[in-house]
């Protein structure tokens, strides 16, 4: 609760004379807010309650309509579009399986939680990278791999088998239950 205003006047209430305070609030008050604010202020009745209402402005309403456009879009229309999602800021609070953009990618995030640490080997349980479908990019250490992405690493092609990849595609100890080669 924010007072934005504050004016005092002398009106006649019941018949009677005295001094009113008329106050604009921005924002939602409690009743206990509003004894605390009558107290501190030295007027302990309240006269009369106003209520404005206001609505979205165009604008307002047409970033709602494309958020919800934009969050019904598949994974491969959506990397095609990466600026229709919020960039990735420390502090943001995120829920699971919704979209955001870092450093050129779009990512899925995997369970909810708020933005500490970017898309990176030491978060690969917070976030996936969304690939283009049939574009075979290059595997990079630490990136989190969903499953059915494909990457080339080490002169070959292979697919993910499970999400939240990031073992090495053909590194010792890896077997095709977690990268399977592509033979074309």
């Amino acid at each position: 609760m924010e007072i934005k205003s504050r004016f005092a006047e002398t009106t006649t209430i019941n018949g009677e004379v005295t001094e009113i305070l008329r106050l604009t609030i921005d924002g939602a008050i409690t009743q206990d807010e509003l004894d605390a604010l009558c107290e501190e202020e030295g007027y302990p009745i309240v006269a009369e309650h106003t209520l404005t209402l206001a609505k979205k402005s165009k604008a307002e309403e047409a970033r709602d309509k494309l958020d919800e456009i934009a969050q019904a879009l598949p994974d491969d229309i959506a990397v095609e579009h990466p600026d229709l999602y919020p960039v990735w800021m420390e502090g943001m609070a995120l829920k699971a399986d919704t979209r955001i953009q870092h450093d050129g990618g779009l990512y899925r995030v995997q369970q909810a939680h708020t933005a500490e640490h970017p898309p990176s080997v030491h978060t690969a349980a917070l976030y996936t990278r969304i690939n283009a479908p049939g574009a075979v990019q290059a595997w990079v250490t630490g990136q989190s791999y969903a499953k059915d992405v494909q990457v080339t690493h080490g002169g070959k092609t292979w697919i993910s088998m499970v999400d939240n990849n990031t073992w090495e595609p053909g590194g010792e100890g890896v077997f095709d239950s977690i990268w399977k080669e592509v033979i074309v």
